[in-house]
């Protein structure tokens, strides 16, 4: 004779979640198929593996939020520590620190896009030394040759660069187009 079909397993309520979370319906499935399991297998009544499933995800919730808590304090110290290194750099930081700032900020108001601006924003970059030092490297290049000055017009300053022109279009530059 042949066994019979395996008892179908059990099916579960929907699970109380904090407001803003969500879970992957997939990897809830997969997990509600463990838990029947876990109820067949070990005679655990259907309360009791309802609630320790909720239990479970309780857990599981409460440690991503406590995770991503900790990288967001992490990620707030390092951009604090690179604040921290700009101010100590006897270069651009100490008694510079201020006119520095300013002469960071008068290169980004002059040459940056919004979306540059957004990106610097969201990834931190603009507290990091390494960028700081690059716009006050250009900040000095554009003093040096006083194209940093207010008042005086980006077009008349700054020539766009050019790509080179191939040796064939040197030649013909002024002949027909074909």
């Amino acid at each position: 004779t042949e066994a019979p079909p395996p008892a179908p397993l059990p099916s579960y309520d929907m699970l109380a979640l904090p407001e803003g979370v969500t879970l992957d319906k997939g990897r809830v499935g997969e997990f509600d198929g463990m838990m029947g399991r876990f109820e067949q297998t070990h005679g655990v009544s259907h309360e009791a593996a309802a609630q320790f499933r909720q239990e479970l995800v309780n857990m599981y919730v409460a440690e991503q939020q406590r995770s991503l808590q900790l990288q967001h304090e992490n990620w707030n110290r390092t951009r604090e520590g690179w604040r921290g290194e700009i101010k100590d750099n006897p270069a651009y930081g100490k008694t510079r620190f201020d006119q520095t700032m300013k002469d960071v900020a008068a290169v980004r108001d002059r040459f940056s896009s919004p979306q540059f601006l957004q990106m610097i924003e969201f990834t931190g970059a603009g507290d990091h030394p390494g960028m700081i030092e690059f716009a006050n490297n250009v900040a000095k290049f554009l003093d040096k040759h006083g194209l940093l000055r207010e008042g005086r017009p980006l077009a008349t300053t700054i020539k766009p660069v050019q790509q080179p022109q191939s040796r064939s279009k040197r030649r013909y530059a002024n002949g027909p187009n074909l």
